[in-house]
């Protein structure tokens, strides 16, 4: 099994578990917050479903306690589903 890797980065791209990948993780306040990024308007349960494998294996870190989950895509409105927020980006970075 390979092992989640980190980028050393404050905002770094592409972690991957087992082989997964996860297109942006940003470390903030001890926090790591996963982030995966589509091009299509609709949230396919897989890439739920990796974001949220990815959060268990990250859950059982000593080093960083786990932050949020999102996947980016082009939804009409934003969602939360299993955990993770489904949001377009243009929604996401008015509101940070």
């Amino acid at each position: 099994m390979q092992g989640l890797r980190l980028p050393h980065r404050r905002f770094g791209s592409t972690a991957t578990l087992k082989g997964r990948e996860i297109d942006f993780v940003e470390i903030r306040d001890g926090r790591i917050h996963l982030f995966e990024v589509k091009w299509l308007e609709s949230a396919d349960p897989r890439w739920i479903a990796i974001l949220r494998e990815a959060a268990g294996a990250l859950a059982r870190s000593k080093v960083y306690a786990l932050g949020d989950s999102h996947l980016m895509c082009r939804t009409a409105s934003s969602f939360a589903q299993d955990g993770v927020q489904v949001v377009h980006p243009a929604e996401f970075f008015l509101a940070t």
